[in-house]
């Protein structure tokens, strides 16, 4: 019998047992265990204990294991027992959880325990056993060095480990601080801790008084942030006050470690054990005077992570990836706002906008503290993006949602030309520029230029091609040298133009002085041969295709390309230029046009016309000229030997005359045309 518990064991053993059976059914009933102490049997208790003999922590301990067991909790226990109280007639009491009775309760388990002959001892044995099954859930487990040989088994310890989340953190007392009065005022950890504000926390520091060891509780000022020093709330004498080197567990006031007892111990090498502890529960020694206690595993939710903060988003071509293989793959640039706490890690879904399919994990292809940079996204789709932080040692951040996000990538035009200079040398044109920004202009993409003898000309389709174009990465090019105003154009790599162009005009100015040798001016009147060109207005344009006119409309190979302007045309010059002797001469040519749209009229526009983004309509217009010619030494009125056709810009040549000269005319567009007003080329030689 137990005192003064009253719990008693009453039974006969009526068959052959060992001695250490028979002990454990007795303890049973006195809620304890057989255990050895000294090499001599002994029990071990269940029952209320008051301060922890022990603390373990991740520091003095490793090869955390845990377990909990999920199994419903019977809704009471059918008890059997043999009353003494009734002759001695076995019997059953019912005894059942909180909140059950005989209306409510399905899930009953019967139980029959020896030795147990009072309806009070049964009722009683079967609200200690609902408690345990409520209250005891979990079973720790933890290896420790010679540490355990102070621990026995019944010993109640604490309990803190990040596992479990039990506790914020471990640490050992590195400084402590004294005042002129004799108390300590605050200690230095080795290792930061974090602080929330409206919360208590507290510092369970294990010391050791007089070669014993204990555990006492600091209540600490609450200072919101990261930092290893901590103030205690009523500073305690120095006595009575943690040391440097104290193995300390930091927490959440009354919630710093988990009280546990140590049910069983297996010793390992090198006076190590496996020490495994079960949570002491309390509650479970007052289940038969009242209702039982709500289950508290003492865990501390860690504070969460700030959800991340998106300052700006950027999915354009310039911060596309760039390969080894020269392959641009597109990315999504994310700046955030940073965050107090290191080693978060950011993770990003993204799903297209509009629909409700599965959220899919983008590739992080570059982090940093102030933004994330990711693949996986496709160009020209609209985007939903899932962004949120997790920690080792926090909660997950709430998730920040940022809706329908155009990912532009290579659909984009490239940016304008920047910081057009243009210099004289060697009598050509040098022209340079800043590299444009666009990756796909970078890699793939390449710059155009065009000529307007105008030198206040502004637009791109009333100008003609230069014989050069430039790839985009770079940033300069030499161009024959001309009056008048030189255009450049930016093309990505898809061939999408920039919005707008760079100009830049010089006067053909040269260190050489020049004297006019001969020129030909085909303008206003146009006499030469003209083939699917014609004069209008004293300029030459080419000829409109009439479909109505088509003789056989049956052998038209394809009908959408008649109609409209023709899209080629050439013009024979009527004469050439004859310099008299060969002569080291410089050809230059001038040739003006006018971009014209023919089929659109101003009674079809909308709006008013100050809102036209282009009163003419040319503003898209694709059409361009050129001027060729033939070189010779021999005179040209007789029977000369001409030379290759060669492009004439601006050119520095050795001959006797230029012959046979033609324009060749063109549009892209059936719905352009082009004006060519002048049309000229003159023949210098130097001083």
């Amino acid at each position: 019998m137990t005192r003064p518990a009253g719990r008693t064991f009453n039974g006969v053993f009526d068959a052959k047992t060992s001695l250490y059976d028979a002990l454990t059914r007795v303890a049973r009933l006195g809620r304890a265990m057989v255990s050895l102490r000294d090499l001599k049997f002994s029990v071990v208790i269940d029952e209320s204990r008051s301060v922890p003999v022990r603390m373990f922590t991740p520091r003095n301990s490793w090869n955390y294991e845990g377990e909990m067991t999920h199994e419903p909790v019977p809704h009471g226990y059918r008890i059997a027992f043999v009353n003494e109280q009734a002759d001695w007639k076995t019997e059953e009491v019912v005894v059942y959880d909180d909140g059950y009775s005989a209306a409510n309760a399905t899930l009953i388990d019967r139980v029959e325990i020896v030795g147990l002959t009072s309806r009070d001892q049964a009722w009683k044995e079967g609200r200690y056993h609902l408690a345990q099954q409520r209250l005891r859930r979990e079973i720790h487990r933890i290896n420790c060095d010679f540490e355990q040989l102070a621990c026995e088994r019944g010993d109640l310890v604490a309990l803190q480990h990040d596992v479990m989340a039990v506790g914020l953190a471990s640490a050992r007392i590195a400084v402590v601080t004294e005042d002129a009065a004799g108390n300590v005022t605050d200690v230095t950890l080795d290792a930061p801790v974090t602080m929330q504000t409206n919360k208590s926390y507290g510092l369970r520091v294990r010391r050791v008084i007089a070669g014993a060891m204990r555990t006492d509780l600091y209540p600490l000022r609450t200072i919101a942030g990261v930092s290893p020093r901590l103030w205690f709330t009523n500073p305690p004498a120095l006595i009575d006050a943690p040391s440097a080197g104290d193995l300390c567990a930091f927490g959440e006031l009354g919630r710093e470690t988990l009280r546990v007892l140590v049910r069983d111990i297996e010793p390992g090498e090198n006076l190590s054990a496996k020490l495994t502890l079960i949570a002491e529960a309390p509650g479970v020694h007052v289940a038969e005077q009242g209702p039982i206690p709500p289950y508290d595993p003492v865990v501390t939710p860690p504070p969460a992570v700030p959800a991340p903060v998106v300052l700006d988003i950027r999915s354009d071509e310039r911060v596309m990836l760039v390969t080894p293989s020269r392959t641009l793959i597109e990315r999504v640039v994310f700046q955030l706002q940073p965050i107090a706490i290191e080693g978060a890690v950011i993770h990003v879904l993204y799903r297209v906008s509009g629909t409700q399919g599965a959220w899919q994990d983008a590739t992080v292809q570059e982090e940093t503290a102030t933004g994330v940079v990711i693949t996986g996204p496709q160009s020209g789709e609209t985007y939903d993006f899932r962004l949120q932080y997790t920690h080792p040692n926090h909660l997950a951040s709430p998730a920040t949602q940022v809706n329908s996000h155009y990912v532009t990538g290579r659909r984009s035009p490239p940016a304008d030309l920047q910081n057009l200079t243009l210099a004289v040398v060697g009598g050509s044109a040098l022209l340079r520029w800043d590299l444009p920004p666009d990756l796909d202009v970078q890699f793939g993409g390449w710059i155009s230029f065009r000529h307007s003898p105008d030198m206040d000309a502004t637009l791109w389709p009333n100008s003609t091609s230069l014989a050069r174009a430039v790839t985009g990465d770079q940033t300069h090019v030499f161009l024959p040298l001309k009056p008048g105003t030189y255009f450049a154009r930016v093309y990505d790599a898809d061939g999408r133009p920039s919005n707008g162009v760079a100009l830049v005009s010089t006067k053909q100015a040269s260190l050489l002085a020049f004297s006019p040798v001969g020129s030909v001016e085909e303008d206003p009147t146009f006499a030469g041969i003209k083939t699917k060109c014609t004069i209008v207005d004293d300029g030459l344009m080419l000829d409109a295709e009439d479909f109505d006119a088509v003789p056989d409309v049956d052998a038209l190979t394809n009908w959408d390309d008649t109609g409209g302007v023709a899209n080629s045309g050439l013009y024979q010059f009527a004469a050439g230029i004859d310099a008299g002797s060969v002569r080291r001469l410089r050809l230059t040519s001038r040739l003006k046009l006018d971009a014209v749209n023919q089929f659109e009229f101003w009674d079809a526009k909308i709006g008013a016309i100050d809102d036209w983004p282009d009163v003419d309509g040319t503003l898209g217009a694709s059409v361009d000229a050129s001027i060729w010619g033939r070189l010779t030494d021999d005179d040209p009125a007789a029977s000369p030997s001409w030379g290759s056709l060669m492009r004439i810009d601006s050119a520095e040549i050795d001959a006797r005359a230029i012959g046979q000269i033609e324009c060749r005319m063109r549009s892209d567009d059936r719905l352009f045309n082009l004006w060519i007003t002048q049309l000229r080329v003159a023949a210098d030689e130097a001083i």
